[in-house]
């Protein structure tokens, strides 16, 4: 495993207390976490502020999408925060994907968001007549055109993105112990599977942040983790 803790924690809170409370239980174990949308809209840059000021690192899961020229400028003012990770919809088209990278320049690392890993491949072939797989790998393939620091995609398509674009960094989300079941995730995947098919970082919210005990949970992954090479 090249990254000694891929873990990244979503914050699936509409409070700020409770997101807060759980980045001070959990940064002995990681130091990255994802803020979406709940917290973001409800709090907007306060909840990034205060958790940096904790010495947490932060993902900004925006999922920006729109003409090119909106989301430069939404880049461009999120540049002024203190964040390491910000989505943006790869959908956008390569230009748009361009003109946001453009702004982000050296201070934000962009991610490019593929295909949803709510989405299952019956769905997805009704709306668009092609698999997910192929999809993923065509807006694998712009966001990497387009500098981008990385992608987020499932799990089940990391391996072959990772073997045509070894640099283009992949962040999972839908992980999930095999003891876990879920209805908001469909393509998800085991942290070692993912990991082994070549993920850089794996995100983990509701199965770590309201576990009965988060920080056994969190020791749980990591020692799984450890033995996954």
């Amino acid at each position: 495993m090249n990254n000694k803790n891929p873990i990244i924690i979503a914050l699936n809170f509409d409070e700020k207390k409770e997101a807060l409370n759980i980045i001070e239980k959990l940064l002995p174990y990681t130091s990255r976490f994802k803020v979406g949308f709940p917290l973001y809209i409800r709090y907007g840059n306060t909840i990034v502020e205060e958790a940096v000021k904790m010495g947490a690192k932060i993902f900004l899961d925006l999922k920006l999408h729109d003409i090119p020229s909106v989301v430069a400028s939404a880049v461009e003012i999120l540049n002024r925060l203190d964040i390491e990770f910000l989505t943006i919809h790869a959908q956008g088209g390569k230009k748009m994907l361009q003109e946001a990278q453009k702004k982000a320049e050296t201070h934000i690392k962009l991610l490019g968001v593929t295909v949803l890993t709510s989405i299952g491949e019956a769905e997805f072939f009704n709306l668009y007549g092609k698999k997910i797989e192929d999809a993923v790998f065509s807006l694998a393939s712009i966001s990497y055109e387009a500098g981008l620091y990385g992608i987020v995609c499932s799990g089940l398509e990391v391996k072959k993105i990772k073997t045509f674009f070894p640099t283009l960094k992949a962040i999972v989300p839908g992980i999930r112990l095999n003891d876990v079941k879920t209805e908001d995730q469909l393509r998800k995947t085991s942290p070692c599977r993912a990991i082994k098919n070549g993920a850089d970082f794996i995100v983990v919210g509701r199965d770590i942040t309201h576990h009965k005990s988060p920080i056994d949970r969190i020791k749980q992954y990591k020692d799984i983790l450890e033995k996954c090479n």
